[in-house]
């Protein structure tokens, strides 16, 4: 299911909405303790958890070893246990009697190691689930301080068995797991942090019972619990004749298929499973059954990864299905930014950065903000993340240090596969408090709109993205290589009306004229690129060829055609040159060594040479004919 995070910034770090829970129920599953003073080793641990609804069925099998050359006596216990969470302890083969201590709320127990004998322990209890009124616990494994002492490359391994659950369930868990075909594995030998996986248990069904009335529920509630699923399958399929939306139908449908896996239905539950999938339902336990049926099945298990990815149903279901795929199959996909807009806020303090963040995995490990107001310390802030999040509207106020200041800014993103994506350095400019703004990045420029009424702002919008499309489209110039701001007024201001500075400025009246708006914009664009001379230029020259090279419009845009085509080395001296304070006659003797007049005929003979050349051919091969010269010709050739 597509999740968005929208995390707002005020300031440093104000406030941060997340869908993080906390205080939620915890079960977790303890390692053993020695009760006494020991030198016995602790060596391989291998914790397998199977996962229900209900409660988690634990299987530890701990090896102990005796270093020694004595029997060693050793009293053991498992702490955080209640009696009713029934413990049963095996030594190798023989059943080992524990006891039970209230007080210390633990099991206990005692075993004798012989001189050097390695001794596998294996435990076995419930662990039963409770859930918060949102439907959160959570359940892992912890570390004792008090606990044995290691044997060197002591190797720990916990796995999760989803047993009548799926890895869609979970909300966060530790990192550093794997798959291994429908297992998610933990295993190291150094590290022993605690391990926890957060779980929703109440989300899943809430999809389908929010759709009845609290009596159906109800009614539910009792037949789900004296395990009568057959009627409840029946409530839902009747439900469904009673609605049109198919969101909801698909809803009534996933219950309907939960409800018939409950009655042991297997291959009932599969076909409606299957149906939810064809209709790009996004509920991860469809897709959880159906690719445990498509084992071995490479081109549908990659069908089903394409379609959990472009649906974003649950990031976690697709390191399961990688791990079922050849690994030539697979290639992670890196994260994609996008920055929206920047604007001032309501009070006209600072700017306000908007951006959007895409991860088609998933699985993105950090995100950062490097941003440096002109003449400023540069700063740098990490948003918080949240697992599985395919997707994130990022928001942050920048308050501004004085008025008139530039701002840059770089986003960066990174996954847990490596990959590093960034936006490259941006920059933004802040006015002043009384001129509300917005900020564009588009492709090529950056765009500031000030104090403008929404229709005409709007205007002003449409016309400067498309100068920059045709501008791209003519090819003469690489627009998207460089971004020079453009700052457009919609009132005037007494700042910029003597303004000197090297900023583009500019006061648009109302109605707005593109005729006229594109002669300062041609300078502004042209001088950033090719340097200070086009703002000198003579405004009929300046009018030809800014009109030629960022709109192709005139005959001097096919004589640039002609000349890119020639040599576009030098077509771009030709056009520094001109930036270099030369005039275009002198620039073209200076790179291409033409007069205006021979480029002009150049770039006739250019268009239209062959053309010439095809009819001279045809009417001298058409006077031979007439004359007799052909035949004679062929006649001595024969």
């Amino acid at each position: 299911m597509k999740k968005k995070l929208i995390m707002i910034i005020l300031g440093l770090f104000i406030s941060v909405p997340t869908l993080a829970v906390t205080n939620t129920p915890k079960q977790m599953v303890a390692e053993i303790i020695p009760l006494q003073k020991t030198d016995i080793l602790l060596a391989d641990q291998k914790i397998d958890l199977g996962f229900t609804e209900e409660s988690i069925l634990v299987n530890s099998t701990y090896s102990l070893i005796n270093p020694g050359e004595n029997n060693k006596k050793l009293k053991m216990g498992l702490p955080f246990l209640t009696k009713e969470e029934s413990l049963t302890v095996w030594a190798g083969e023989t059943e080992i009697e524990t006891k039970y201590q209230p007080r210390a709320q633990r099991y206990f127990w005692e075993i004798t190691l012989e001189p050097h004998q390695e001794l596998t322990l294996n435990l076995d209890y419930r662990l039963p689930l409770t859930t918060d009124t949102q439907g959160f616990c959570s359940f892992g494994y912890s570390f004792p301080q008090n606990g044995f002492t290691l044997k060197e490359k002591a190797q720990f391994t916990l796995m999760v068995n989803f047993l009548n659950t799926h890895p869609g369930l979970i909300h966060s868990l530790t990192p550093g797991y794997q798959f291994k075909e429908d297992l998610l594995i933990w295993s190291f030998t150094d590290n022993r942090e605690p391990l926890s996986i957060q779980i929703n248990l109440k989300k899943e069904q809430q999809e389908w019972l929010q759709l009845l009335s609290p009596e159906e529920e109800q009614t539910i509630a009792i037949l789900t619990a004296y395990e009568e699923y057959d009627k409840a399958i029946s409530l839902l399929e009747k439900k469904q004749t009673e609605i049109s939306k198919k969101e909801e139908k698909l809803a009534l449908l996933h219950g309907q298929a939960y409800y018939y896996q409950k009655a042991a239905n297997e291959k009932k539950a599969l076909q409606l499973f299957n149906e939810l999938i064809n209709n790009e339902a996004t509920y991860p336990r469809a897709y959880w059954e159906v690719g445990k049926s498509y084992d071995q099945h490479t081109g549908k298990l990659m069908n089903l990864l394409n379609q959990i990815q472009e649906l974003k149903v649950h990031s976690l279901l697709q390191p399961w299905l990688k791990a079922k795929l050849p690994p030539e199959k697979v290639k992670p996909s890196p994260p994609e930014i996008t920055i929206k807009y920047t604007t001032t806020n309501e009070s006209r303090q600072g700017i306000i950065l908007k951006s959007y963040l895409e991860d088609p995995d998933g699985d993105l490990s950090q995100i950062t903000l490097n941003y440096q107001w002109e003449g400023e310390t540069a700063q740098q802030i990490d948003f918080p993340l949240q697992p599985f999040q395919y997707d994130y509207d990022l928001v942050y106020f920048n308050p501004a240090p004085g008025p008139f200041k530039k701002l840059f800014y770089e986003l960066t993103a990174s996954d847990s596969a490596g990959h590093q994506v960034t936006t490259g350095k941006k920059e933004t400019f802040y006015l002043n408090k009384n001129i509300e703004s917005s900020a564009f990045i588009l492709e090529g420029a950056n765009l500031i709109l000030g104090d403008y009424f929404p229709e005409e702002q709007n205007k002003v919008y449409k016309w400067f993205k498309s100068y920059l499309k045709m501008a791209k489209e003519a090819g003469f110039v690489p627009v998207e290589a460089k971004s020079p701001l453009f700052i457009f007024m919609g009132k005037e201001h007494d700042f910029y009306e003597n303004y000197q500075g090297s900023l583009f400025v500019y006061y648009t009246a109302s109605p707005f004229n593109p005729q006229e708006t594109r002669i300062p914009v041609h300078r502004h664009f042209l001088s950033h690129w090719y340097g200070p001379g086009w703002h000198t230029l003579p405004l009929e020259e300046l009018i030809s060829l800014g009109d030629a090279l960022l709109l192709n419009k005139g005959w001097q845009a096919q004589i640039f055609t002609y000349l890119q085509k020639k040599n576009h080395q030098q077509f771009a001296v030709l056009l520094c040159e001109i930036g270099n304070g030369h005039d275009y006659t002198t620039a073209l003797a200076n790179t291409f060594h033409l007069t205006p007049l021979k480029a002009n005929f150049l770039t006739i003979w250019y268009l239209i040479g062959n053309y010439i050349l095809a009819i001279l051919i045809i009417i001298t091969f058409a006077w031979l004919g007439k004359n007799g010269h052909l035949t004679k010709l062929f006649k001595g050739l024969s």
